[in-house]
């Protein structure tokens, strides 16, 4: 049977395994969780809804996330995780068709958080499970592919939108509804479910780690890093489009994403983690702050890929960092996750309220630089305890 698994067939079953995991980022995050950003200017236009309600809403999408983390990070039965990336599946098909139902705000913001919630299905259960699935193969257990995904899943949103502009806000909702469906059974048939898995053990075979954890000081502050680079994603995947008034530099943005995540690996080889994150730190910081000031279209072009290239690459860098220092590996990446989740709550409702009172993203723009340049500060305070 081993024998069956080499060459060629062991590629296709890889790659099949892998289309699964694309097809749950494509979903869970790039239809049902993204998907409105690119309608964000739709609906502010046709509906009721004003810019304060729209950072609500863009909160929600966060809160959700963080609170199936949460739940993620006190479950650990592998039937019950299979059970919850399904839900997570279903939560996402049903959430676009929810928005299309009526104009009613406190129905979004429910919708809004459990397709939040859904995103984490896509991104941390089918990692997870992807990950166990090449470990126990003995394969490379890179998922930058995996990874990849998410940065198309934000592309497909923007594509469909340009598509289908001739729709009203709520049959572009409908028509997102229609590819969920179509895309569940890939997320649904081809993720392969958790198996038990032995005890974790060391190249040394003593089963103890060979790098000595890190101090909880030194979690702090990398998770606190970690937060200011939640707040400065979220302001920027919740509003560039309406920032930028084209679905065109969120199509870019996703391209870029997906290039990131297998640079930052790349790079995080040749330079470390650490140097590597500073300079994503660094170039998101420029992405941001070049958004808080009229440039041409050539420079908001920039701007969307550097933004796109680098947030991808913090995030699956700062949950491998996390792990790899942790006596418990996945629940330090779930505790990591809840710090980046709170930035990416926080970012977009000070955001709304901020353009609420001055007219503009500028202010909000510039806080959320402001604050990863914080992070740089914590992020070498956090070297030092290494």
């Amino acid at each position: 049977m081993e024998q069956a698994m080499t060459g060629s067939g062991r590629r296709r079953t890889v790659a099949m395994v892998f289309a699964g995991g694309i097809a749950a980022q494509l979903l869970t995050i790039g239809i049902a969780r993204f998907s409105f950003t690119p309608l964000l200017p739709v609906m502010l236009e046709q509906t009721a809804l004003s810019p304060v309600t729209g950072g609500l809403l863009g909160g929600a999408i966060y809160a959700g996330y963080l609170a199936a983390t949460l739940l993620l990070s006190l479950v650990r039965a592998p039937a019950t995780r299979w059970a919850l990336y399904r839900a997570g599946i279903v939560l996402a098909v049903l959430t676009c068709f929810t928005m299309a139902i009526a104009e009613n705000s406190i129905l979004w913001a429910i919708s809004r958080f459990l397709a939040g919630a859904s995103g984490a299905a896509g991104m941390l259960l089918a990692s997870e499970f992807l990950l166990g699935w090449l470990t126990a193969r003995g394969g490379s257990r890179d998922l930058a592919p995996h990874f990849a995904g998410l940065g198309l899943g934000i592309s497909l949103s923007g594509v469909v939108a340009l598509m289908i502009p001739e729709l009203r806000w709520d049959g572009q909702w409908l028509a997102f509804g229609a590819l969920a469906l179509v895309l569940a059974p890939a997320c649904w048939l081809l993720v392969p479910a958790p198996a038990p898995r032995p005890a974790p053990t060391r190249a040394d075979g003593t089963g103890q780690p060979t790098r000595p954890a890190s101090s909880a000081a030194w979690f702090w502050l990398f998770g606190l890093a970690y937060l200011t680079a939640g707040w400065g994603y979220a302001v920027g995947a919740t509003f560039y489009v309406s920032i930028l008034g084209s679905n065109m530099f969120w199509i870019l943005l996703g391209l870029a994403c997906s290039a990131g995540a297998i640079a930052g690996s790349a790079f995080a080889r040749r330079f470390g983690a650490h140097l590597t994150l500073t300079g994503c730190y660094v170039v998101q910081i420029v992405a941001l702050a070049m958004l808080a000031v009229p440039m041409a279209e050539s420079l908001a072009l920039l701007s969307a890929a550097l933004f796109g290239g680098t947030f991808i690459a913090i995030v699956s860098l700062s949950l491998a960092e996390a792990g790899i220092r942790a006596a418990e590996p996945g629940r330090a990446m779930a505790r990591m996750t809840l710090m980046y989740g709170i930035g990416q709550v926080g970012g977009p409702l000070v955001t709304g309220a901020l353009r609420s009172v001055t007219g503009s993203y500028t202010l909000a723009l510039l806080l959320a630089a402001l604050l990863m340049a914080l992070g740089i500060v914590v992020l070498f305070l956090s070297r030092r305890l290494s």
